[in-house]
């Protein structure tokens, strides 16, 4: 069908707290999308840990989500139950509007990757966001997560010339 999904289960080094995440390629054909959603679903449903899903859904969730504001009504639906039916929220994103484009000369851009999290992954890390670098070579941007929690380093010496 397309779709491949990455799993593996982390563990925070400060906190000890453990979590699932889980990443995803959706199915470019929207025939196979609902089935895409399903097995999500039977994943989520046999997750005992807080999880984060990351990744390339191939959905919009609004059409404000595609340059050409335009789009299957019913699918967003379909992928706005799946998130309130397993009540995820998504981590807002700083910086471009669109993470993928075709680019062809008169470009359709969409925001199709995301980061969805369970609530209870979102109350460990509250200072979380998610930013987009740059795209070079490829049709996505890149999509970093930022705990806010980096190491501080202590601060190199100051030396003067003698």
């Amino acid at each position: 069908m397309g779709e491949y999904y990455l799993g593996a289960e982390l563990r925070n080094r400060k906190t000890n707290f453990r979590w699932d995440l889980l990443v995803v390629y959706g199915p470019a054909q929207h025939d196979f999308s609902k089935n895409f959603l399903d097995e999500l679903n039977s994943f989520l449903s046999n997750f005992a840990l807080p999880c984060i899903i990351r990744g390339d859904f191939n959905l919009i969730r609004c059409v404000e989500d595609k340059s050409k504001r335009q789009g299957d009504r019913n699918l967003m639906d379909t992928f706005n139950c799946f998130i309130e039916h397993n009540q995820l929220r998504e981590l807002q994103k700083v910086g471009a509007r669109f993470t993928w484009t075709n680019k062809q000369s008169t470009p359709i851009k969409s925001n199709i990757d995301r980061v969805l999290m369970t609530v209870e992954w979102e109350k460990s890390f509250s200072s979380v966001y998610s930013f987009q670098l740059t795209r070079l070579r490829y049709d996505h941007c890149p999509l970093i997560l930022d705990f806010g929690d980096t190491l501080k380093r202590k601060p190199g010496q100051f030396y003067f010339e003698k």
